[in-house]
């Protein structure tokens, strides 16, 4: 009795909890969507701060070591007390630093174009979610009909065997069916309510939103060519990737020139009339031994090849994908045309006619249950062959993104 009674209290607190929910939900469009993921998702925003880290990063390109001062006092020319102070600096060659210039700048470049890469993803993903919401609303509504058509069912099979005017087959047949709605509307319920929690999730927001759409389709551009695959955000990427490891090789490779410095010197010498000399210092670093550096700028041509190789691999992948995914769309368009034109007319008129003849007691409770069934299915695969066209429709849009 106990356990009953706690079940009974988590029973009402979850649905409580789901009333509250379905309550706070605010509609939402897909375009509002779009501005409040744009705004608000932390991965766009580690994007975009990553891309302001890189731009500050640019201007350490001068990266100059530390000044040198030394001194000295002591007996340096003989038995007087004399003192000297130094002051010297290191530079690297100029051309260094204009190549580090060169690979922060890609650098950052890259970091911009990331941005819109994951903007791309982020809108693909929002498609996603947000239709497939749309279709399961749809598909909620057949199956929510259908349900109260067995739960009447039901409770007319019941009523007839109880006045012997049925047997135990029709009202087991009309308990099955009802279950069965029962069980698909819960699934149904289900999988809507993770599809608002996944929305909730991209849109990162604290409120649950319900989507809404004059059509459960979206929009898809067909008068599109290949050669548009070359502005989408992730080729330009690893095209941006390829200028950063070229400018990298660069810089490496110049790492190889001599270093400079430049020094000034001070001493007193009392022994010569207690009087102070000066003196500049140059030098030049000359790299003698240059095995590892010369191996790391070997290997930063190597990544430039790797990131080539990356580029053109992508770049076929995407072409072949929007290729497939154009054919696909064109198909699946004509299947649902089909279902559109033919098949949903026929069900529903199939749906009216038994209906008629049910309460006029021209049709038998068995064939009434199979005709509907048949109606129904038709009504669901049609659904099911929307959101499958959605699928096609948001990864064409996303091969399409610039």
């Amino acid at each position: 009795m106990k356990f009953s009674n706690n079940y009974k209290k988590l029973t009402a607190l979850l649905f409580l909890i789901s009333f509250g929910t379905i309550n706070a939900q605010e509609n939402i469009t897909y375009e509002q969507a779009l501005e409040k993921a744009f705004q608000q998702n932390r991965t766009l925003k580690n994007s975009k701060l990553i891309s302001e880290y890189q731009e500050k990063l640019k201007a350490s390109y001068l990266d100059i070591p530390q000044t040198e001062i030394g001194a000295q006092i002591g007996q340096l020319q003989g038995v007087e007390t004399d003192n000297t102070f130094s002051i010297s600096q290191r530079f690297s060659f100029p051309t260094v630093y204009t190549k580090r210039k060169k690979m922060l700048d890609a650098e950052w470049s890259a970091s911009v174009v990331n941005q819109n890469l994951t903007k791309a993803q982020l809108t693909k993903e929002i498609s996603d979610v947000f239709y497939r919401i749309l279709t399961l609303q749809e598909k909620k509504k057949v199956i929510g009909y259908i349900s109260k058509l067995y739960s009447s069912f039901t409770d007319k099979a019941s009523l007839r065997l109880k006045k012997g005017e049925a047997n135990i087959l029709e009202e087991s047949t009309a308990e099955i069916q009802n279950e069965q709605a029962k069980t698909q509307l819960n699934m149904l319920e289900n999988d809507l309510n993770i599809a608002k929690l996944q929305l909730q999730l991209l849109l990162q927001s604290d409120k649950s939103y319900q989507p809404v759409s004059d059509q459960p389709t979206m929009n898809v551009n067909l008068q599109v060519s290949e050669e548009m695959i070359q502005q989408h955000p992730e080729l330009q990427y690893l095209n941006q990737q390829i200028k950063v490891n070229e400018a990298e090789a660069q810089f490496e490779k110049s790492k190889l020139l001599p270093e400079l410095m430049v020094g000034y010197m001070n001493q007193s010498m009392k022994n010569l009339n207690n009087n102070r000399f000066n003196a500049v210092q140059v030098g030049v670093g000359i790299p003698l031994f240059t095995k590892g550096q010369r191996a790391l700028a070997k290997a930063t041509k190597a990544k430039v090849a790797i990131s080539e190789n990356e580029y053109q691999r992508k770049e076929i992948e995407l072409k072949n994908r929007f290729v497939q995914q154009v054919n696909n769309y064109t198909n699946q368009l004509k299947v649902v045309e089909s279902y559109e034109q033919k098949q949903l007319p026929k069900s529903e008129t199939i749906l009216k006619t038994v209906q008629k003849q049910m309460e006029v007691g021209e049709i038998d409770y068995l064939d009434w249950v199979i005709l509907t069934n048949q109606a129904v299915k038709t009504k669901v695969e049609y659904i099911d062959n929307l959101e499958r066209l959605n699928q096609i429709g948001s990864e064409l849009n996303f091969l399409l993104s610039k």
